[in-house]
């Protein structure tokens, strides 16, 4: 309920985003990144940009940047389960539509899986479900940049068979061209190295069986979802 009648609030939500930025990796807080991943996964895309996109994507001095300066600075100092916190946090920041945030997390992302490789297999499962391919392309982009520097070859194998059954080995691969570039790359990586030989190679290369969407819209449509996140009718889809 308090949550609802923050975010109702430009100010406060603001504030509260603010603190939740200053105290994601501490592994003892309620309102730590793992609080965030569980939150944001239960929205539907167009909520969650909403309330979390908006908010993020702002001017150079925001909460967002100055977290991934301050995890930039630590990161090398931290233990494993602040760097998963970190790691949660700045895969969520891959939602902006603030570049500079964008490129920066995802350097950081790789920084961090460079550091601390075992944590790849963790976050692609974890973010695995995630719905906004936007966000996922950049997850993949960071792990292509962390698993090129990895001298450990089973390791590369079990990221890429992951990489491999998420994206390709499916009835329908997914419709994002950077997504499943990224994830082709990972794959020929590896097949480079001469692992993952069981690999279908077919299947990572175009042309793909990605469905076309369905629907269209007209301007009209776009007119009648106008009133749905107005201040008093959006907190009832919380």
């Amino acid at each position: 309920k308090f949550l609802k009648e923050i975010l109702g609030n430009d100010y406060l939500a603001s504030e509260f985003f603010d603190r939740q930025f200053l105290l994601a990796v501490d592994p003892s807080n309620p309102f730590n990144s793992a609080w965030l991943s569980k939150w944001l996964l239960n929205l539907s895309n167009d909520l969650m940009d909403y309330l979390w996109t908006t908010r993020i994507s702002k001017s150079y001095s925001s909460f967002s940047m100055q977290f991934i300066k301050r995890i930039k600075r630590n990161y090398n100092s931290m233990n494993d389960v602040q760097l998963e916190l970190a790691l949660n946090q700045l895969i969520w920041l891959l939602s902006s539509v603030n570049r500079n945030i964008r490129d920066r997390s995802t350097k950081l992302i790789s920084l961090i899986l460079v550091k601390q490789p075992d944590l790849t297999i963790l976050i692609l499962n974890k973010f695995s479900k995630v719905t906004d391919y936007y966000v996922r392309e950049r997850l993949y982009a960071g792990v292509f940049g962390a698993t090129v520097k990895l001298e450990d070859n089973s390791l590369i194998e079990k990221i890429t068979f992951i990489v491999y059954k998420e994206i390709f080995d499916q009835q329908d691969v997914v419709p994002h061209i950077l997504l499943r570039d990224y994830a082709r790359q990972i794959i020929e990586f590896a097949i480079s190295k001469n692992l993952c030989v069981s690999i279908a190679q077919e299947k990572i290369k175009p042309p793909y069986n990605s469905p076309w969407y369905e629907f269209t819209f007209s301007n009209d449509d776009v007119d009648k979802f106008s009133i749905l996140y107005c201040k008093p009718l959006f907190m009832l889809y919380l």
